[in-house]
């Protein structure tokens, strides 16, 4: 079955309100909201990109390794910008120079990484299914950054 965009959207706000926890926490596989909101993720994919069981199985083999590998580049990210913002808060120009660099070092790893699990996952979809999925996490992306932003509380002007 083809999805049109104006269908998942509509998907993603009716279903919006059963992970409403999420989008108050960061990313963690551990969060029960987190998890139903990938569940949720990974059966829209497997029908927009309409997979066989074969190929459906290859894909998110490689799809969770990669999603692994991201996330834990992505706290990599977190903890050494955390100990950049405490070196520079004590003033700290040794340490700032040092968290400078590893800093850049975590963000070409973390693009690497992206870069290899697209490659990889292009390999087990082939062209046409790798563009759609392509659009799809662009798509996903962007209409869980508008429920986020629709959810945020309106600041009146003083």
């Amino acid at each position: 079955m083809k999805w049109k965009r104006n269908t998942m959207l509509a998907l993603l706000a009716v279903s919006g309100w059963i992970f409403l926890g999420f989008f108050h926490m960061q990313a963690n596989p551990q969060n029960p909201a987190f998890r139903k909101l990938q569940q949720f993720k990974k059966l829209q994919l497997i029908e927009y990109l309409d997979l066989d069981d074969k190929v459906a199985e290859k894909f998110f083999v490689v799809y969770n390794r990669s999603q692994k590998q991201v996330e834990a580049q992505r706290r990599k990210i977190r903890r050494l910008t955390a100990r950049l913002n405490e070196a520079m808060r004590l003033h700290d120009t040794e340490m700032v120079k040092k968290y400078n660099s590893e800093l850049v070092q975590a963000h070409r790893e973390l693009n690497r990484t992206i870069e290899q699990s697209l490659t990889e996952i292009r390999q087990v979809l082939g062209e046409e299914k790798f563009a759609k999925f392509l659009i799809f996490e662009s798509r996903f992306r962007d209409a869980i950054k508008k429920f986020r932003e629709r959810r945020k509380p309106r600041r009146s002007p003083r």
